[in-house]
């Protein structure tokens, strides 16, 4: 299973924690200029899951592409 994860906090890193716990490829997109992937032995919810940052222009089509061959994509919904 494969798993893109585009949120921030809250609830959907956690899920997907659990999500790459039990198995399913995950995929963290890191925004630009955020502190890059944090370890996970120290952060627990960014454990069992890979991560990229991508810019705005460049990461666009990219992220798009991702999320048709996902399976499951996780996302915060928060406004802005």
């Amino acid at each position: 299973m494969r798993v893109l994860d585009v949120t921030g906090l809250g609830p959907g890193p956690y899920c997907a924690m659990l999500l790459g716990d039990l198995g399913a490829d995950v995929i963290r997109v890191e925004r630009p200029g955020t502190v890059p992937f944090r370890d996970p032995e120290k952060f627990v919810p960014h454990r069992s899951r890979r991560s990229i940052v991508l810019a705005r222009a460049e990461g666009r089509d990219l992220v798009l592409t991702m999320v048709e061959r996902a399976d499951v994509l996780i996302e915060g919904n928060r406004p802005g």
